[in-house]
């Protein structure tokens, strides 16, 4: 594996496992920084108590600045690029028990930091990387302290460092669960919303082409001068009509039978006041302008403004309550715009609502050969959505 490919897919699990944020962020630096102080007053009375040349300024302030710089540094990239702070935290360990030999101090005098930070960029191996490379590394480091470190420790040593390791890789499995739970519920609410968009067009569809069936039937009863090869024409008209009629229930009756059945009528542009007046009701003051050229909308159409309108609103009375919401619903050259418009939620993040929301109100717009947009605008939060009528209806 390449080097580019390698970090490439730390990258990938370091953005799908672990979580970020400022206080993280400073909470690292802060702990370096204190580490590396408190290092550094450590390592210099050490090197003090040493005696010798171990004790002259020079050699007692450089080294254990340097010593604790590489033993407290590498605690920042615990999260980023754990293997790189875990080698060199391996390298100034040695580099500090070489120093203890020379000059005469105990063990752990002039690396005991570096162990401190060690047991928390185990714990980002675990999290960032795959379970058999922080596995390696825990192994790795206990070899090492095996080695290094005096007999009575060594149980401490072998319980710290694989606790931190499994600890890493009990968070990275529980983040990466989460993850799946959060994208199949997504799943489950975008195939739920399709259902229902199906189940409206199914309704909407079918009331049209019972009509053309019932039309073609009757049409030889009510035209008299109807030819046979006239009659023969509707007769095969309304079964085909029939056949489509059949051939979708069958495809979508799976989809009807999922839940209770609906007895109500789909919902139109006529419903818009009302859903007004509802809302007006719940708190929220609605400035509203509905162009009256509305009333003619075809079936599908309708509905579907309908429903990005009612989504709309209940984004605003959810996230903006008792804020006043601005509704328009034109036709300007056979394009039905929707413009709702409210107070940006005083919470930052994206605005998400009870059921699919803005995904659910994109599906049906581009269903129709539309648009929708929905985010900031002028300092309020827009759902801004364009519908084309067939045909260029105005």
């Amino acid at each position: 594996m390449t080097r580019a490919r390698w970090w490439s897919g730390i990258a990938r699990r370091r953005r799908g496992t672990v979580a970020g944020g400022r206080a993280v962020r400073y909470a690292t630096w802060g702990g370096a920084l204190l580490l590396w102080l408190l290092a550094s007053w450590s390592f210099a009375d050490a090197l003090q108590a040493a005696g010798g040349a171990w004790s002259t300024w020079p050699a007692r302030f450089g080294l254990a600045v340097l010593l604790a710089a590489g033993q407290s540094v590498p605690l920042v990239w615990w999260r980023s690029r754990p293997f790189p702070a875990w080698l060199v935290l391996l390298v100034m360990d040695a580099a500090g028990r070489l120093c203890e030999v020379a000059a005469g101090l105990q063990a752990g005098q002039l690396s005991t930091p570096g162990q401190f930070a060690g047991v928390v960029v185990l714990f980002g191996a675990g999290v960032v990387l795959p379970r058999w490379y922080a596995a390696g590394l825990a192994a790795a480091t206990v070899a090492f302290l095996l080695l290094t470190q005096p007999a009575p420790h060594v149980g401490v040593v072998l319980f710290v460092t694989v606790t931190a390791t499994l600890l890493g890789m009990s968070t990275a499995a529980r983040y990466r669960a989460e993850r799946d739970l959060e994208r199949h519920r997504l799943a489950q609410s975008q195939l739920a919303e399709r259902s229902r968009i199906a189940r409206e067009l199914h309704d909407v569809v079918a009331h049209h082409m019972s009509v053309v069936a019932v039309q073609a039937e009757t049409a030889r009863f009510r035209l008299p001068d109807t030819t046979r090869a006239q009659a023969e024409e509707f007769a095969s008209i309304a079964a085909t009509s029939r056949r489509a009629l059949d051939e979708m229930r069958r495809l979508l009756g799976a989809l009807r039978a999922e839940g209770e059945p609906e007895h109500t009528p789909q919902p139109t542009v006529h419903d818009l006041p009302e859903l007004v007046a509802s809302v007006r009701r719940a708190g929220s003051p609605v400035r509203a302008e509905l162009d009256e050229r509305l009333v003619d909308l075809p079936a599908v159409p309708a509905l579907a403004v309908y429903r990005i309108v009612q989504e709309a609103l209940s984004n605003a009375v959810k996230h903006a309550p008792r804020r006043t919401v601005d509704l328009g619903v034109t036709v300007i050259d056979g394009v039905v715009r929707i413009v709702v418009s409210n107070p940006a939620p005083e919470a930052a993040g994206p605005v998400r609502s009870g059921g699919l929301g803005i995904p659910g109100m994109r599906e049906r717009a581009e269903l129709l050969g539309g648009c929708l947009y929905a985010g900031p605008g002028s300092g309020n939060f827009v759902v801004r959505a364009e519908i084309p009528l067939p045909g260029g209806d105005r």
